[in-house]
Formats: structure tokens, sequence, C-alpha cells
């Protein structure tokens, strides 16, 4: 990596350094110098070990009912975690934050895991507390940040973050290290309605953009607001950290993976982006992937 984005500004026409603020129509966070970075994967695809593989589960008791996390690793010459699995009555959403995840397992970067689950784990929501598995009560802001801290928990046992001082390709390709903020002028996003009758989702889903130094627009970040499942909020968390890696081809992965995300009688018709047709769609976080796509 040459280099790193060190700051960015509000994109704006030309003009004197001391020349006032002028309201643009079409006004976006502007970032310098971002790096040039392909994503790597130790796995492309999930392993299949022939005699199988060992995994260790976990149960976590939330308020709104009772579900398990099981992650899996590989014994090879050192025990690497790989996939990561919730079953039970887990919250909307969580099972395609867990497929997100293990994506994100299977990288040579373990600093990024690190960086990806330590945000998790302090996604707001309705806290609890729970038993870690030493046996130790503690409390825990949201059902999203239970999972991730037992993620961290077995990843920490199985040494996964002794070489974490390695190659970093996927930290380095960060555009910036933490989400850019905008000024009070503020700056322009991409905004959709999105409705499931079915589950009685109805919110706003928002995508803040900035301008690259070549020109080209891309978002940085997903929000959602209005009635939804808050363990949704797990998912934006994650998807707007994938989004700040330059390799575009990184989130797009991540949204193919959940473009398909099915939920029991959570299927509905809705509109295909850019076009008048409607289709179906298997879930809300399907027709998230394929907005955000």
């Amino acid at each position: 990596m040459n280099s790193k984005i060190k700051t960015y500004s509000l994109a704006k026409d030309t003009a004197k350094p001391n020349e006032s603020f002028i309201p643009e129509a079409d006004r976006r966070l502007k970032l310098g110098m971002v790096p040039n970075a392909t994503a790597l994967l130790r796995w492309e695809k999930r392993p299949r070990p022939v005699g199988g593989n060992p995994a260790w589960t976990y149960m976590v008791d939330a308020p709104n009912g009772a579900f398990a996390v099981s992650v899996g690793h590989i014994e090879n010459g050192h025990a690497s975690p790989f996939e990561v699995w919730v079953m039970g009555e887990a919250p909307r959403g969580l099972s395609a934050l867990a497929k997100s995840v293990s994506m994100d397992m299977r990288s040579m970067d373990r600093a990024w895991l690190k960086k990806k689950l330590e945000s998790l784990a302090k996604c707001p929501g309705q806290s609890f507390v729970m038993a870690m598995p030493d046996g130790i009560n503690v409390r825990v802001p949201s059902e999203v940040a239970a999972f991730a801290r037992l993620v961290l928990w077995r990843c920490n046992e199985l040494n996964a973050f002794a070489d974490e001082g390695g190659a970093m390709p996927l930290i380095e390709a960060l555009m910036s290290k933490r989400e850019p903020k905008t000024t009070t002028e503020g700056t322009l996003s991409w905004t959709v309605d999105v409705a499931n009758v079915g589950t009685g989702d109805d919110f706003v889903l928002f995508l803040k953009e900035a301008t690259l130094p070549n020109g080209q627009r891309r978002p940085f970040s997903i929000w959602l607001a209005g009635d939804y499942p808050r363990s949704l909020d797990g998912l934006c968390k994650s998807l707007s950290l994938d989004m700040r890696i330059v390799d575009v081809g990184w989130v797009l992965r991540k949204l193919d993976q959940i473009a398909d995300a099915a939920e029991g009688m959570g299927g509905f018709m809705a509109q295909v982006p850019g076009k008048e047709k409607s289709s179906w769609y298997a879930s809300t976080v399907a027709y998230i992937a394929a907005l955000v796509k």
C-alpha cells in the first residue's frame, strides 16, 4: 500500500481558500487519497473436509428466545476458525450476518476479523445479561453483540489472532480507518423506502455517499430508520465496514452472499431496483442486498 486516507473534505467547485461555502445540489463527501488493494481470502468458498470439521457451540438465552452460536474450525497444523452458524430462535437477520462474518473468518487478515467482531460487540439494541463460556455473567448491549462476543471468545481460544501482526491486506485497503463524518454542510445520500407486509417491516434505507479522487461515487455507510428488527443494525454495521474497502468487489461478494437469504413467511413481492417490474424476494435482507448492489 503506497498511502492511506488521511483527510476528507466536501466536494465543491474550485474556489478561493477564503471564499464562503456555496450550496450545491449534488454535494458529497470528497475523500483524499485511497490505497489500491485486493481482498485476500484463505478459502474462496467454504472448505468441505471429507471427514467433516470440528465445531464448538454456545447457547445464548436472549430476551426474545434462546439460540445457538456454532463456530467451526479446521485442524491444518493449527486450528483455523472459518465459519459461524446460528440456530434456534435467533433474531431476524442474524443468520445473514453469520454468513457474512464467515467470509471475514476465511480471509488472510486476522486483524480485520478482530476489528469487525469488536465493532459488532458494541452494536446497540435490547441489553441483557448472558453467561460467558467461563461462567461469568456479563451485560451485553444486544443479541448481535452477544453473537460477536462468543465468536471473539472462540477465536481467542483457538489463538486465531496470534499472527495479528502479519499481513493486513483488508485493513490496509480501508478508504478510511473510521467512518467519515460530515461537517454541518452535510452530504448527499441515496434513500429508498422498504415495506414487507408479511413481516411488518416498514423502514427507510439510507446509503451515505462519498466521491473518490477519480470522481467515482461510492456508498460508504448504510443505515435504517423505521419499523424493522434491530438485529438488522448488526448487518448494516458489518456492511458499512465492508463498503469502506477500496476494492468494490469485496462488498459485492458480501452482498451476493445474502442475496438469497430466506426467512420463514418472510418472502414478498417488491419492485426490482432500477426497473418498473416487481419480483419475489426471499426476505427483507435479500431485498436490502438487491437495493444496495
